[in-house]
Order: C-alpha cells, then structure tokens, then sequence
C-alpha cells in the first residue's frame, strides 16, 4: 500500500509504477484517466465495491427549484435523452453498469 496526498498523485503512482492499483469513486477514476499521459495502460474494474449517490446543492428553503430540478431529472431519466448524454461523454468507456441503469429507474419517479 502507497499513501498518496491527493488523486493526482495517485495516477503518477500508476503511471511511474510505484503503484499497481489506486482506488476511488468510479466518477473520479473516469476523469483521471482520462488525464492519463498512456489510457491504454489503464484500465477500470468493473467491480462495484459501492454505490455512491451524487446529489446537488441549492439554497435551503427554495422548494420551487428544488421541485424543478427533480421533476427534469427524473423526466430525463425517463427518455432517451440520459442514453445520448451518456454516450457522448462516456460512451468510449463502454455500456453503463447495471447499477447505472438501475439508479436511473429508480430515480425517474413520475411526477
């Protein structure tokens, strides 16, 4: 085991050899490697260890906007639209998992 400072260094100790494996969230290992100097000596497990929901943040007490940004949500994640954000920016990484799919489902609550 390699103690590292911060996820930069991490990908170095991959890159230089100092490390064979560097865990994190499946979203932060996507951006990392695509930061990679060589993607091809890389590679992402398809093991899912978690589940790590993402949210986002708004001013408490707007229960308008709040309201707004779950019902687009989830009516994208009823459409084909969430199928072409996802190829267009992580499609070279393959299909999404099945857990993907799933948090989609389970989060596009009819209105």
């Amino acid at each position: 085991m390699v103690a590292v400072k911060d996820h930069a260094e991490g990908l170095a100790a991959i890159e230089n050899g100092a490390a064979d494996a560097y865990a994190s969230d499946r979203v932060t290992l996507i951006g990392l490697g695509r930061k990679s100097k060589d993607v091809s000596k890389l590679s992402l497990s398809t093991q899912l260890f978690s589940y790590e929901p993402y949210g986002l943040m708004l001013r408490r007490g707007d229960a308008d906007f709040r309201l707004t940004a779950n019902r687009t949500l989830s009516r994208l994640f009823r459409s084909e639209d969430i199928v072409r954000i996802y190829d267009k920016w992580f499609g070279d990484l393959g299909k999404p998992t099945v857990a993907l799919v799933l948090m989609y489902a389970i989060s596009a609550v009819p209105e």
